[in-house]
């Protein structure tokens, strides 16, 4: 064997070897280098691109807030003026109802005075029936169209605003109509629940105009 060869071959294979790996090694540093510059570009433009996504779609939320807020405080105007116009008509009821009433007082104090038949209403008091009954009647038909606005609270208080409302206007006949002694003609339950309803609907409102307030966002 030639150990001057063998030792020649060999060195030649690990300078071989040596520089093989010194060139797959910057090789493999620029092409590391590229790839994390490629990566971090990617990055930033992903992450740019997600930004600005999300901005978009902050603007559009707000834009559709805004448009439906918008909606809301228009329905809420609507809505509270007929609600106005319904109380303003329950209050003439109650003003013809409390006229009846003093008649009534003044009669049973001064025997004198002839008694009134108490057969029929006035015309007056029937003009303020039919004007609550047609303002609760337009008040509820626009709350049913526009009850998805509305929050639930708002639903529940209008509710039983209208209920009690149409309970007034159609006993007030049953609550007026007195024999000579002043007695009901029909079960006084029916007077006891008429007044509790004109007890309740001014706290109704109250409780609605403090909803409304909210949703607006007035603050006290």
């Amino acid at each position: 064997m030639d150990w001057t060869n063998l030792t020649f071959s060999t060195v030649c294979i690990a300078a071989i070897a040596w520089f093989a790996k010194g060139v797959f090694s910057l090789i493999f540093s620029r092409d590391l280098e590229k790839f994390k510059s490629d990566l971090n570009a990617n990055s930033e433009k992903s992450i740019e691109k997600f930004r600005s996504n999300v901005q978009l779609e902050a603007q559009k939320r707000v834009i559709e807030y805004t448009s439906l807020h918008g909606k809301r405080a228009h329905i809420i105007a609507d809505f509270y003026a007929r609600l106005s116009d319904l109380y303003g008509c329950i209050q003439r009821l109650m003003g013809e109802y409390q006229m009846r009433e003093m008649k009534e007082e003044i009669e049973k104090e001064h025997p004198y005075i002839p008694r009134s038949e108490r057969i029929g209403l006035t015309v007056e008091e029937q003009q303020a029936i039919d004007a609550v009954r047609a303002c609760n009647k337009e008040l509820f038909e626009f709350y049913r169209r526009n009850k998805i606005y509305l929050s639930l609270i708002v639903c529940d208080l209008t509710d039983r605003f209208c209920t009690l409302t149409s309970y007034l206007a159609m006993n007030y006949h049953n609550v007026t109509f007195k024999d000579h002694d002043g007695n009901l003609y029909v079960n006084p339950k029916v007077k006891e629940v008429w007044d509790k309803a004109i007890e309740t609907i001014p706290n109704l409102l109250v409780q609605l105009e403090i909803e409304f307030r909210d949703i607006l966002g007035v603050k006290p």
